[in-house]
């Protein structure tokens, strides 16, 4: 979709060991997308991701070059040449969640003013005249495959797993694993994962089971894994500084998160992938927080805090903003 990051993932085999810089840029223009400065790694092989994005429809025609100021015996191999299309409609979200706990009020006010979005809200726990939100509001909830069909993404937050029927629920499970569509848990202090188990979509969650997670007794920080660079994920800073150091272990207090679910790695599904993982004072013990899996055709990704509000302080929308609507698109 359009301002999608989208990751390229390059690969270079070259007879020297000094660093390579390479860069991502567009053909017609010339403008420079994505650079960066890389070190072989121990196979002798230099790897890099480098992402790029268009603000609207369209194909992007972009290439890849290393880029030096040195003669190369044949600099025919130094550039690869490559086209996305971008589609020419919005991106679909459908957010479910089961109380206005303060994530629920920032991520739905984020769908509502983020461009390329087409986002229908829900809030269970409001009286029958309450307004639903979104750019597209609902009466009430989708029932059918066709009318959950009609979202990318499906976010749910701290619902009860009683409060969506097992036909719903059915149908859900089956459009992430044949049709593709994302889904993305966020984890609460009331229902979820634990009250999901022995219902449908427990099969979704990236743990053996679902159960009442234990929330760490102290503040932590969050730090993004290589998997989640590779992908181009979770760049909350720029390019030298994807993960901005006032979130890290050294960083403000304010960043520090005080309500994080504990995924133990043993209860992790083989086949999930840590996005993220969160620690305390003693950094030798993190543990995932934000673990994503393949599911069939789509993809599930489980957040096991709802506090990334707190990176608003003296900062504003900024991190938290980019930290959700990076992990939508890529759902999508």
């Amino acid at each position: 979709f359009p301002r999608d990051q989208v990751p390229v993932s390059i690969t270079i085999r070259s007879a020297t060991a000094d660093p390579v810089k390479v860069a991502l840029r567009e053909r017609g223009t010339g403008v420079v997308l994505d650079e960066r400065t890389i070190e072989p790694d121990g196979s002798g092989r230099f790897r890099a991701t480098l992402t790029g994005s268009r603000p609207s429809p369209g194909q992007g025609d972009w290439e890849v070059v290393i880029v030096s100021d040195r003669a190369d015996a044949d600099a025919s191999n130094d550039r690869r040449e490559l086209q996305v299309d971008f589609m020419d409609r919005p991106l679909r979200v459908l957010f479910i969640d089961g109380w206005p706990r303060w994530e629920y009020r920032y991520l739905k006010n984020l769908l509502l003013r983020e461009s390329g979005m087409e986002s229908s809200v829900m809030l269970l726990s409001a009286d029958r005249d309450f307004a639903q939100e979104g750019t597209a509001p609902l009466a009430r909830l989708p029932a059918t495959s066709e009318e959950f069909a009609a979202f990318d993404v499906v976010i749910l937050g701290d619902v009860p797993g009683s409060a969506l029927d097992d036909g719903r629920q059915k149908v859900l499970r089956d459009l992430v694993a044949k049709r593709g569509t994302g889904l993305l848990w966020i984890g609460g202090p009331r229902s979820t994962p634990g009250s999901w188990r022995g219902f449908s979509l427990e099969d979704t969650l990236p743990f053996t089971e679902a159960a009442d997670m234990p929330r760490w007794d102290e503040p932590v920080t969050m730090l993004p894994t290589e998997t989640a660079t590779r992908v181009g994920l979770l760049r909350l800073g720029g390019t030298d500084e994807p993960w901005p150091p006032v979130l890290g272990s050294d960083g403000e207090p304010w960043a520090r998160l005080e309500w994080v679910q504990r995924i133990e790695r043993r209860n992790l599904k083989p086949t999930v992938e840590t996005w993220a993982t969160v620690s305390g004072r003693d950094t030798a013990q993190a543990l995932p927080a934000v673990v994503s899996m393949r599911f069939g055709a789509g993809t599930v990704t489980y957040v096991a805090t709802d506090e990334t509000w707190r990176w608003r302080h003296g900062r504003g929308e900024t991190l938290p903003e980019r930290f959700r609507i990076l992990i939508i698109r890529h759902l999508a």
